[in-house]
């Protein structure tokens, strides 16, 4: 079990939500290669030499190390090891895909292939190497393929299908979410309508 791990150095992670704690602290969700989804309290972590300040940006590439037995582990150290450049419908996106990691994968179990399929499509985003949508429907879809609520289809190679596909992810989704609702969720759905009148 990881709870019985005390130190954890240089793990390859991603801060997927931040919430302060106290004047200069704050406690960071981050999602990690090898641990999964890890809750770590940032000490001093807003200060502007702090050894953790780099927990903060969130969607950029980190090198943490963490130490402690508890649900809620201490950082002790934060290493940038990249920029992502995201912006506008692209920061959107993200927001939209760090909130499904959070309510859909359980804390502490590891996604390796969750978790490279992120790093990638971050990457994709901030490159804009094809329509942001495109980029989020091939998320989705390997997504719940690794949750074990994937589709029972292959995955398209032509437009045409890749939006019938993102239709019955959308749906999918909903249906697994159980009621719960993600803030950037309403935000998506205009924007994949503004993108089909365009196309038109």
């Amino acid at each position: 079990m990881i709870n019985d791990i005390f130190d954890f150095q240089d793990c390859y992670s991603y801060t997927l939500k931040t919430i302060n704690w106290k004047e200069t602290s704050l406690i960071a969700h981050i999602f990690s290669k090898d641990y999964g989804i890890i809750d770590v309290m940032a000490k001093g972590a807003k200060k502007p030499y702090s050894l953790v300040r780099p927990i903060i940006f969130i969607f950029q590439p980190l090198s943490l190390s963490w130490k402690g037995k508890g649900d809620i582990k201490i950082l002790t150290k934060a290493n940038s090891e990249g920029i992502n450049n995201l912006s506008g419908n692209s920061f959107i996106v993200a927001w939209y895909i760090n909130e499904l990691i959070i309510n859909f994968l359980p804390k502490q179990d590891p996604h390796p292939v969750i978790f490279e399929t992120y790093h990638k499509t971050l990457i994709k985003l901030s490159l804009h190497i094809e329509p942001i949508w495109v980029t989020l429907c091939y998320f989705e879809w390997i997504f719940l393929r690794e949750i074990g609520y994937g589709l029972d289809i292959d995955y398209p190679n032509d437009f045409n299908n890749l939006k019938k596909l993102k239709i019955q992810l959308n749906k999918h989704i909903e249906t697994h979410l159980c009621g719960k609702k993600l803030k950037t969720k309403k935000i998506l759905t205009d924007l994949l309508k503004l993108y089909n009148k365009k196309q038109k």
